[in-house]
């Protein structure tokens, strides 16, 4: 909530009403570029921050950017922990916080697609493991690492404040002094 208390003024009270009506329009219009903004940064960040070779970003494509306008209120939402949890089977969790529930155990019978049923090393995060039941293969990986967290939900409420308390900065020197 932003809060502007006027102490003295060198307009009337016409003029000055007429001013804050226009820079409340400039507001709204710049805060829902920043809404815009952070949705963009968040996107950008899991991309860039990707370990797999080949991410082709299913969770950067699932976080949703929704705005509303009502009279003397604008609101923006960035990324529906429900529709998140569908689209990526809960895995954003894992890739936010990171994840060590599986190090220490074996995965199911199964291979590396594209890859080999027992990859050397030098082909190290190619491919994604596909259980087979048993069949076709008798290689069952040890986990021994966890899942590093990226923090990009952390990161993504930094840059809002810094976002945002830029913007109100801003819009409180153009009321103050048209700065």
């Amino acid at each position: 909530m932003v809060r502007v208390v006027i102490k003295r003024y060198d307009k009337s009270p016409k003029e000055l009403l007429l001013d804050l009506e226009n820079q409340w329009f400039e507001f709204q219009a710049e805060t829902l570029d920043v809404g815009k903004s952070l949705h963009n940064f968040v996107k950008e960040y899991i991309k860039n921050h990707a370990k797999r070779p080949g991410y082709k970003g299913k969770i950067a494509d699932a976080i949703s950017y929704d705005e509303s306008i009502e009279m003397g209120k604008i609101s923006f939402a960035i990324g529906d922990i429900a529709q998140l949890d569908e689209k990526t089977d809960r895995a954003w969790r894992a890739v936010n916080w990171g994840s060590s529930h599986m190090v220490g155990r074996k995965l199911p019978v199964g291979y590396f697609r594209l890859g080999q049923a027992k990859p050397d090393r030098s082909h190290f995060r190619e491919g994604r493991w596909y259980s087979t039941g048993g069949m076709m293969s008798k290689y069952a990986p040890y986990v021994k690492i966890p899942i590093p967290p990226m923090y990009f939900v952390e990161e993504l409420i930094k840059e809002g404040k810094k976002q945002i308390n830029k913007l109100i900065a801003e819009t409180i020197a153009k009321i103050k002094g048209k700065k």
